[in-house]
């Protein structure tokens, strides 16, 4: 996905021009919270839906992938 364009149309480019700046955008990579109580119900393989800030009402689905392999000791929360 193209995030932002560096030259206009018709602009003249040579080989070493930056023209835009690419992101892969899949897969998209995310880091959720888990707290104390919920932690030992997270494994590697389960799927997960969530919601983010700036899309209110739309879910999204991900795998869990990788998980933290104990908790954080200052916020008693893990990661995954």
């Amino acid at each position: 996905m193209v995030v932002e364009r560096f030259v206009n149309v018709g602009e003249y480019v040579t080989a070493s021009t930056k023209i835009v700046e690419l992101v892969q955008n899949d897969p998209v990579r995310i880091e959720l919270v888990a707290g104390e109580l919920d932690a030992a119900a997270v494994h590697v393989g389960q799927a997960v839906t969530f919601e983010v800030k700036a899309m209110p009402g739309k879910n999204f689905t991900a795998t869990v992938r990788l998980r933290a392999p104990a908790l954080r000791e200052a916020t008693r929360d893990l990661v995954f």
